[in-house]
């Protein structure tokens, strides 16, 4: 006979322990106690950036946009300013052009490019205009370019976002063995600490920048009156990915992989794992079938995110060189077997680079020279007509205050 599971206890002082605690009480229903080993918040920059899909996902779990805004410092984001020694690209969130002839745009725009198009692969997405003129304004199917979207984030305050999700809960200390928690199933969420360091950047930007260095990068995310910045450089390359559910514990987060991570992936990547254990809730007894597949659907997962991080920071990994190797020559990327990272990341986060494929698509050649290059016209001029609409980001913050009923010194 099943005995469902009635009782969770979830170890961490931060973010991760938090949210986990957070989504499962409103997903569940089951009583759900929080253990901090410090009394003292374990917060990171690395959680300040909501992406698009972590947005869904928190709103989902019962946190809306409206509450997220709402909360000290929220600014909202386009994406990302990528600057290397060789070029500044943008990295907008979303998709870029409309996929013609059953092949992928980029293919379209390699092609096109090789035929003098002197436009980035970005400038096919509104948020790129927006981006380089400081507007914001979230996607609206009901202008010029209907499907063809931008997606829009959000950067957070750590501390805001803390304080939102312990808010009317309690906490128990940790005692020193984190084994004489009892439950029926303990979920260990303990992150290390990172000091939130503030950026001299001044002025609000609705996208966090990215500056490359010799010892990795230096992301700078604005917030509204400041800045917090964010070094990501490269761990232990040896560190194992290790199977993180063994009984009646499981691990999540950077409790589980405390590999470097890219901003905005850090949430995405917890709450993603509270997802798959959600739909993977076992009995008190955490019978193997559960487990194992959470084991190797979570396996995956992180290869593939330790893989694209890999492409920032660089580094000796087999899966990274073989994604990379293939696209530079056919600008190929096959199908993956993941959520968190999918082919079209690997597009989009390798041209953000500069890493141009030598080749395109053949099957792009069923548009001819003359309709290739009338409906890459057609389509910039729509979204040119629909970004230049966008208000100046002032404005927008503005408007956002003026809903919330807020003023702009307390926002």
């Amino acid at each position: 006979m099943s005995r469902p599971i009635e009782t969770i206890a979830i170890l961490g002082s931060g973010i991760e322990a938090a949210l986990s605690a957070f989504v499962l009480k409103q997903r569940t229903g089951l009583s759900i106690a929080r253990f901090a080993e410090t009394e003292t918040p374990a917060l990171s920059p690395v959680h300040t950036v909501l992406t698009p899909s972590a947005l869904q996902r928190l709103e989902t779990a019962g946190l809306g946009l409206r509450d997220l805004l709402a909360l000290p410092g929220s600014l909202p984001s386009l994406g990302q300013m990528i600057v290397t020694d060789q070029q500044t690209s943008c990295n907008p969130f979303g998709s870029r052009g409309i996929d013609w002839a059953g092949i992928g745009f980029h293919h379209h725009w390699l092609r096109a490019r090789q035929g003098g198009l002197r436009l980035p692969y970005a400038a096919f997405s509104p948020a790129y205009r927006a981006m380089q003129e400081n507007r914001f304004a979230p996607p609206d199917q009901r202008n010029l370019i209907g499907p063809l979207q931008h997606e829009s984030g959000l950067h957070v305050h750590p501390e805001a976002l803390f304080e939102r999700l312990v808010e009317g809960t309690s906490v128990q200390p940790l005692a020193a063995a984190a084994n004489a928690v009892e439950a029926d199933l303990v979920i260990d969420a303990r992150e290390r600490s990172n000091e939130l360091q503030i950026s001299a950047q001044s002025g609000e930007q609705p996208f966090s920048s990215w500056r490359a260095s010799t010892t990795g990068w230096t992301i700078t995310i604005p917030l509204r009156n400041g800045a917090l910045e964010y070094p990501l450089a490269g761990g232990d390359e040896d560190q194992l990915i290790k199977q993180p559910w063994r009984g009646n514990q499981v691990s999540i987060g950077q409790a589980a992989y405390s590999g470097p991570s890219l901003p905005g992936l850090a949430i995405e990547r917890v709450l993603h794992e509270l997802d798959l254990l959600v739909e993977l809730l076992p009995d008190r007894d955490c019978h193997p079938a559960e487990t194992s597949q959470y084991n190797r659907i979570w396996t995956e997962e992180m290869n593939e995110l330790r893989a694209l991080t890999t492409l920032y920071l660089g580094g000796d990994d087999a899966r990274t060189s073989e994604r990379l190797r293939m696209f530079k020559h056919r600008g190929y990327v096959r199908p993956l077997d993941t959520d968190l990272v999918t082919a079209s990341d690997w597009v989009v986060h390798a041209l953000a680079l500069d890493h141009v494929p030598e080749h395109f698509d053949p099957l792009s050649m069923r548009l001819d020279d003359a309709r290739l290059k009338q409906e890459l016209g057609q389509l910039l001029q729509r979204i040119n007509v629909v970004s230049g609409e966008f208000p100046p980001l002032s404005v927008y913050l503005q408007a956002i205050d003026k809903a919330l009923g807020q003023s702009r010194e307390t926002a």
